[in-house]
């Protein structure tokens, strides 16, 4: 039997592929890793929470040296992260790991629960690619 922590990695590998699978055809990850992080996240939030899992933060950060920021899920321990490869090869496509050992990009001065809300007005976009998404899903 797989842990919870093993059975999100799995699921948000599911789940990007399914992206790249859709990306055409998606309304907002087009550009997919780019610029999704926010989207990706709230998205992945939409998933763990059906699946009945609880307590999911929202993460954000704005880079001090640019006007660059990023988005992730934190759920218990664990960092959650499907678009960290945008910031370079040295990113895996996929995290699922401990929040003890933060890497730069992950640095937390801001977090609250994940909800459809954070996305404002591309809830409802979001919404129709979670449905064109999970269609693609093999679970």
């Amino acid at each position: 039997m797989q842990s919870e922590i093993e059975e999100i990695f799995n699921l948000c590998t599911q789940i990007r592929n399914s992206i790249l699978k859709v990306q055409n055809e998606s309304s907002i990850f087009q550009k997919f890793p780019f610029g999704c992080c926010r989207d990706s996240s709230v998205l992945i939030g939409l998933f763990l929470t059906k699946r009945g899992l609880e307590n999911i933060c929202y993460c954000h950060t704005t880079f001090q040296n640019c006007n660059t920021s990023h988005a992730w899920l934190e759920y218990k321990s664990y960092i959650i992260d499907i678009t960290a490869s945008q910031f370079g090869d040295i990113y895996p496509h996929v995290i699922v790991e401990s929040n003890k050992v933060r890497r730069e990009i992950h640095m937390r001065p801001f977090s609250e629960p994940c909800n459809l809300g954070i996305a404002g007005m591309d809830g409802c976009l979001i919404l129709k690619d979670y449905e064109l998404i999970k269609m693609n899903l093999d679970i």
